[in-house]
Parts: structure tokens; C-alpha cells; sequence
């Protein structure tokens, strides 16, 4: 009996066929090739989802800040003719708070489409942070409101730290830069509360100091994260 013959005896008894061992050999390689396939497939619609999460807060961000200084300078008094960065939101977002505008009126000192525009923004990016991101409890509608009124807190908060820092830097380095004045507009009513209990130390004023810390204290409770776990969604 030659070698073949008795492989194929062998094979027939163990109930499998001539080559099969070697085909099944082979046969390992394009599960494995499969397998990193859809490992790197997993990993590109990670890192996709992420990127696309980043443009959306980011735009959505700059956006509804900008929406958001047009209605606090509403409510301050502050023309957009006057001051030049109220005059850039105003050109940057009018092509948003117009159309609002249609159906909604400022009434007194409220920006009410200027005001909407940024809910709108921030419900916009409540749903990407629920589809994006997978997160647990995001099924509920009350859910996804309630975290686009909190982002657009968020952004009224950051905001208000961007413009206290900024005046604080110019008010230091430079006081007679064009944007100071118009920041020290902007700032003055945000720490005017802040001014009415804390004394100034020496030539030092400390009230940006104090109001950026209750600031950073209120974003903390405000975050969409630290809210779902307290409602449970997590």
C-alpha cells in the first residue's frame, strides 16, 4: 500500500476528506483577515463618529455664543453699531435669527429669536450627543430637551468666562487696545454683583477671579453627563 492510499484510509476513518487538513489550514487565514477587517472598520466609524461630534459642538458652540451675546446685549443696552463685537455676532448669526425673527418678536429687553436660536442650536446638539455617542437613557424626548437647555446654559457660561478673561488680560497688558472698552461694556454688569461684596485689595481687583471660580463651579453642576446620572439615565 503506498503512502497515498493509506492517508486516505486514515481520512475515511476519521469521517473527513483528502486535503481537507490542508484546505482548513488555509481556511484560517481569511477568518482572521475578516476579524481585523472589521476590527479597523470599527475603529474608523469610532473615530468618524467622533470627528463629526467635534465639528457639531464646535460649530454649534460658536454659533449659539454668538446668539447668546447678541441677547445679553440686547438686555444690557449695548448697540450693535456701537460696539464691534456685538456688531460680529450680529453679522455672523443673522442669517439664523433672522428667519426667527419672522415668527418671533423681540419684546422689551428680550432677544426672544436670538434666545431661540440658541435652544434650537442646543437641541440640535443634544440629539448628536445622543446618536453620535450611544448614550444610555437618551431614548427619552424629556431627556434630550432638558440637555439642550443645558448646553445652551453651558455656552452662556463660557461665554461669559471668555469675555471676563479677555478684559482682564487687555485691562493688564493693554487698556488702550480698540476691543477694551468694548469688552469692559460687556463685563462690567457680570461683576457688578461680584464688585458690590468684594472690596478692591490694594490696586488689585479680584472679582474676575471669584466670579471665573463660581462660574467653573455651576458648569460642573450643569454638566449633561453628571445630569443623566442623576436622573438616571445612566
Amino acid at each position: 500500500m503506498c503512502c497515498g492510499e493509506g492517508a486516505c484510509r486514515v481520512a475515511a476513518a476519521l469521517h473527513v476528506q483528502p486535503g481537507m487538513f490542508h484546505v482548513g489550514r488555509m481556511r484560517r487565514f481569511p477568518a482572521q483577515h475578516q476579524s481585523g477587517r472589521s476590527f479597523f472598520d470599527c475603529a474608523w466609524r469610532t473615530g468618524m463618529q467622533s470627528i463629526l461630534w467635534m465639528l457639531i459642538q464646535t460649530l454649534a458652540s460658536l454659533l449659539a455664543s454668538a446668539c447668546l451675546l447678541r441677547a445679553y446685549a440686547r438686555w444690557q443696552g449695548v448697540s450693535p453699531f456701537g460696539n464691534p463685537l456685538v456688531g460680529f455676532a450680529h453679522a455672523l448669526t443673522q442669517w439664523l435669527v433672522r428667519p426667527l425673527g419672522m415668527v418671533l418678536k423681540p419684546s422689551g429687553r428680550l432677544d426672544w429669536p436670538s434666545i431661540v436660536a440658541a435652544l434650537v442650536l442646543g437641541l440640535v446638539t443634544s440629539l448628536a450627543f445622543a446618536v453620535l455617542l450611544g448614550v444610555p437613557g437618551m431614548a427619552n424626548p424629556v431627556y434630550v430637551v432638558l440637555l439642550g437647555v443645558l448646553w445652551a446654559v453651558r455656552w452662556a457660561l463660557y461665554l461669559a468666562m471668555l469675555l471676563i478673561i479677555a478684559s482682564a488680560v487687555l485691562s493688564l497688558i493693554n487698556p488702550q487696545a480698540p476691543l477694551a472698552w468694548p469688552l469692559a461694556a460687556l463685563t462690567a454688569p457680570l461683576l457688578k454683583p461680584f464688585r458690590r461684596v468684594l472690596p478692591m485689595v490694594g490696586q488689585f481687583d479680584l472679582t474676575p477671579l471669584v466670579a471665573l471660580l463660581v462660574i467653573q463651579v455651576v458648569l460642573v453642576l450643569v454638566d449633561p453627563t453628571v445630569v443623566l446620572a442623576l436622573l438616571g439615565g445612566h
